[in-house]
């Protein structure tokens, strides 16, 4: 009889069950008072921690549980609005109405110094982004994003040059849509599980979805300010414009306004909750290289004074040689999950209950002192300052470096050991269904409407003639003689642990020319690798060049392997005949010489033959500390010119001959002269506090801001296989690049090496340095000189060289109207070299970088003690 009783009332929950889990749709359009189309609302729905938004059109489309909802809706420079909504089984229609901002005028009290009131808005705010951007610790939700780049114009001459199928596909963009489920736990673990996927050229690559998990606290870096930043005040203006109130909160309207052009810096309007003094919404733009972006986002409180961006909108237009693109990027955030710091939360909430709460408060109840305990002399000067109605610029700074000092006497109390591996943990799952969701459910699923444009990528997408075949998208008119000559991908093999690189003939080929081999083919053969375990592999790659100014061939294989890849331990091996420059170490690019050469019969590189190995083994002794030792055979084999060829070089001028030009003439003779070498080699290399991450069970060391520190030391021995070299090379080297205050970069180098003996030492085996004899060069080197004499100071005794750079925005001529809105960059040079010639070279050098993106243009001036040696231009190219 019970289980009857508790049977019958199961089946009358049913009904209610289905009910409460049944959805209901309402769609329409999101208009102002004018009935004009406010794009990109954000709608939330705050008892289901769900938001979505309105598309460019105004056009909005939810899905949400039968019943009573309340929706808040919002876009920037419009009132927020509550709109209760009863739902039942049928689909409603219901445009949304939002007014322009009723703004709330507040009295603006201007001190004797005449500082806007932004001002001190704004270093409130820059002092709580310390806690706020260290808030959340993780969160989950599901998530849509929409991203999409559509051709507004190609060039006259390129749509003249192509074929009409490739320029059809050329024009009509491409979309891409996933929804998914992301988890994220601070500081970089990420889980993606991806429910649908839906793409304009129907590709099926798993790379996982586009969302960017990025906070305005975030944003910011060496190419660009943020207004939060503890640097903001030197380069950005604020004006207070007014504040409102929205949902209970004072909202205060901040300009940013930027005191000189440029692209490091943002301009737009920042929104700051009052009292709190973090972001409620963002509408920013600034530039890039070569692109004009607009960044948006809409904040909400997800739990008590718990704020994160829950609607994303990043536009992005680019124009370059004729070519105009523009990019959008849509992402909404719902059902969030959201954990916080459990000691900054709990601090903020108690105090805001407080009557007058205000940002001392919050600030000082989170550094209360617990009964009994002695307050630090950090905690004692914060709590000084934060009791201040008004705090001026040093203040506010010194309050930043205060919180990051007492945060670093934190865990140094709690004893944490600093971990260096940056973990990426980033694990993709994909759904069975993912890819084969049908148009009739995207519909329904769909968090933002397509706009006109996104649909019409669609249908132009789906009418390309494009066929599947697996992970890639293949044109039906490729041909296997296109496979033949220009493959450059993996060739897939049965093993799993096999990776296969067979580049097609016309791929991995290098033409150069030097007066000794002549014209010079260069081609890699393949590269193969095997992985054994997680952290053990072998490598290497067979190389041949054709030489047709003599007869014979240069071959080289290189070898490498690690078999522990948290230490980086593994051998290097190297074998083979090649054609060596004097420098080799130092030595010019092929391609420039090659261009020297045939233009100008400027044959800089003096070659020689080597046949040769090398063997050597590195490991990590501990994170930081690297120890590269080995040993290299050479036969050294002097050789002359064998070709005379010349573009358009001087008809009375002839190549010099294949000797160097040294202050040691009279040494030639036996420097250069046929020999055998053995050497010993030995190199230690030290970074503190080193950064890495490990890809596939190998270590790979990060750029470091922290000095790198070099010992290295070279024996060559006599009589080992006929080698007549004796010598002893010691050099130590220390230097650093890094950002200091608003200066993008500040590089250093410093390097001091004797010979302690040089009774047999070969040209081949003296110190040369890196310098750039050309006009063209084939990269910005940092640690190089530009207008000192190719072999001239090469040194067999002792040298002392320094180099010393600053990289930034604005210098000197990007100060200029026009170029302050460039993506250009400027550096400021000096370089310094002292050997056992007793004359000092020093130089003094600028440069203005990154035009077109891959070119810098600089200009020299050198002295050899104190006297001007020359003046000279050189323009360097990234390739």
């Amino acid at each position: 009889m019970t289980k009857s009783l508790l049977f019958c009332f199961l089946l009358m929950l049913i009904p209610f069950t289905i009910l409460a889990q049944e959805k209901c749709e309402i769609y329409g359009k999101v208009l102002n008072e004018k009935g004009e189309v406010v794009p990109f609302s954000s709608i939330y729905i705050p008892s289901l921690s769900t938001g979505s938004m309105a598309n460019i059109d105004g056009d909005y489309h939810l899905s949400l549980p039968c019943g009573e909802n309340e929706l808040i809706v919002q876009c920037i420079g419009y009132q927020a609005i509550k709109i209760p909504i009863h739902l039942t089984g049928k689909k409603l229609e219901r445009n949304i109405i939002l007014n322009t901002k009723a703004y709330k005028l507040q009295e603006v009290t201007i001190g004797s110094n005449n500082e806007d009131p932004a001002f001190n808005i704004i270093r409130k705010a820059i002092v709580m982004a310390q806690y706020y951007k260290k808030q959340i610790k993780a969160y989950e939700c599901d998530i849509y994003v929409r991203s999409f780049y559509d051709v507004d114009d190609i060039p006259y001459l390129i749509e003249k040059m192509v074929k009409e199928e490739d320029l059809r596909e050329m024009k009509v963009g491409n979309i891409y849509e996933t929804m998914l489920h992301y988890s994220y736990t601070y500081p970089n673990e990420v889980k993606e599980q991806i429910k649908h996927v839906k793409t304009g050229d129907n590709d099926t690559m798993k790379t996982g979805s586009s969302y960017i998990n990025l906070s305005f606290y975030n944003l910011g870096g060496p190419t660009l300010v943020s207004p939060l930043s503890k640097n903001a005040f030197s380069v950005y203006d604020f004006e207070f414009i007014n504040s409102f109130l929205e949902n209970g909160v004072i909202v205060n309207k901040i300009k940013i306004i930027p005191k000189r052009e440029g692209t490091d810096l943002m301009k737009g309007i920042i929104y700051i909750n009052d009292k709190t003094w973090n972001l409620n919404s963002i509408d920013v733009s600034f530039k890039q290289q070569l692109i004009d972006v607009s960044y948006k986002q809409i904040y909400s409180e997800i739990k008590p004074n718990a704020w994160m961006p829950i609607n994303h909108d990043i536009r992005v237009e680019t124009k370059l040689l004729g070519f105009k693109v523009h990019f959008q990027y849509l992402a909404s955030l719902s059902n969030i999950v959201l954990k916080t710091d459990s000691v900054i939360d709990e601090k903020i909430r108690t105090s805001l209950k407080q009557k007058k709460a205000d940002i001392e408060a919050i600030v000082e109840e989170t550094y209360q002192i617990k009964e009994g305990e002695k307050a630090s002399k950090t905690e004692q000067k914060i709590g000084e300052l934060i009791h201040k109605e008004e705090i001026n610029k040093r203040e506010a700074l010194k309050l930043v470096r205060l919180i990051k000092k007492q945060e670093q006497e934190g865990k140094a109390k709690s004893e944490q050991k600093e971990e260096f591996e940056v973990v990426r943990n980033h694990k993709i799952e994909y759904d069975d269904s993912a890819f084969v969701t049908k148009d009739s459910i995207w519909n329904k699923i769909r968090k933002i409407p397509l706009s006109k444009e996104e649909s019409n990528i669609y249908v132009s997408r789906d009418s390309l003639n494009l066929i599947i075949n697996g992970d890639t998208i293949i044109n039906k008119e490729r041909r296997f003689i296109g496979n033949l000559f220009l493959f450059n991908g993996y060739v897939k093999t049965k093993n799993k642990n096999s990776l296969l690189k067979l580049p097609g003939l016309f791929r991995q080929l290098r033409l150069n020319f030097n007066t000794v081999d002549g014209i010079v083919i260069d081609k890699t053969m393949f590269n193969y690798q095997y992985y054994f375990d997680k952290g053990k592999y072998i490598q290497f790659e067979p190389r041949i060049e054709f030489l047709l100014a003599r007869p014979g061939l240069n071959k080289e294989l290189n070898f490498n392997s690690i078999y522990h890849g948290k230490k980086r331990a593994g051998f290097i091996l190297d074998i083979g005949k090649v054609s060596e420059d004097f420098n080799h170490k130092q030595a010019i690019p092929p391609l420039i010489n090659t261009v020297s050469s045939l233009l100008f019969k400027e044959n800089y590189s003096k070659i020689y033959q080597k046949e040769f190995l090398h063997l050597a083994h590195q490991v990590d002794l501990k994170n930081g500390l690297q120890l590269v030792a080995g040993f290299t055979y050479e036969n050294r084999t002097q050789k002359q010119n064998n070709s005379s060829l010349s573009l358009l070089g001087p008809r009375k001028k002839s190549y010099t001959n294949n000797s160097p030009e040294h202050i040691d003439n009279y040494l030639y003779t036996k420097n250069l002269a046929s020999h055998q070498a053995f050497k010993l080699q030995a190199e230690l290399n030290f970074t503190p506090k080193q950064r890495y991450r490990m890809i596939r069970g190998v270590k790979t060391v990060l750029d470091s801001e922290n000095p790198t520190f070099s010992l290295k030391y070279n024996q060559g021995i006599a009589g080992i296989y006929g080698s007549e070299s004796k010598y002893e090379l010691l050099e130590f080297t220390v230097q650093q690049a890094r950002k200091v205050n608003l200066i993008d970069k500040i590089s250093y180098s410093a390097s001091l090496g004797k010979f302690l003996n040089h009774r047999a030492s070969y040209f081949a085996d003296y110190k040369s340095f890196n310098t750039t004899p050309f006009y063209i060069a084939g990269k910005n080197d940092t640690y190089s000189f530009r207008l000192l004499d190719y072999y001239a100071f090469n040194s067999n005794d002792y040298f002392l060289e320094g180099h010393f750079s600053v990289e930034d925005n604005a210098l000197l001529l990007k100060r200029l109207p026009l170029l302050n809105q460039t993506a250009l960059t400027e550096d400021l040079h000096f370089n310094y070299l002292y050997t056992e010639q007793e004359r000092h070279f020093y130089e003094f050098g600028y440069s203005i970088n990154k035009i077109l993106l891959f070119m810098n243009i600089e200009t020299f001036v050198s002295f050899i003690d104190n006297k001007h040696n020359s003046t000279g231009f050189r323009l360097s190219l990234k390739f």
